[in-house]
């Protein structure tokens, strides 16, 4: 009979302990299951901004690729400028070095007309 006792209440333990595991695994799994939906949930997170990142870089690059394109038709019309100019101002020497010769040579007939 005290065995008998004894086994009822080694069962009864044991049942209880069976209990007391099946539940902490429950909570366990319950915990690990909320970890890996947060886990999940940052990592959608993490994708969208690497998006918006990526996303702002080629926008950045693109207006970049833009204004260096703008500075290079600048940069163009400005030497195009430059060379007009020289051009121009070559032209105008030869015709100051022809007006003065012009001028040289009419100085030297009035003065060897007047004598």
């Amino acid at each position: 009979r005290r065995e008998r006792q004894a086994r009822k209440e080694a069962e009864d333990r044991l049942r209880t302990e069976i209990v007391v595991r099946t539940r902490e695994q429950r909570e366990q799994q319950k915990k690990e299951d909320e970890l890996q939906q947060e886990c999940n949930r940052l990592m959608e997170l993490i994708a969208q901004k690497d998006l918006i990142l990526d996303a702002a870089s080629r926008e950045e690059a693109f207006q970049l690729a833009q204004e260096r394109q703008l500075a290079r038709e600048d940069h163009d019309r400005v030497r195009q400028v430059l060379r007009r100019h020289t051009l121009c101002q070559r032209s105008l020497r030869k015709e100051v070095a022809a007006v003065s010769s012009e001028l040289e040579a009419l100085q030297d007939r009035a003065s060897t007309s007047r004598r």
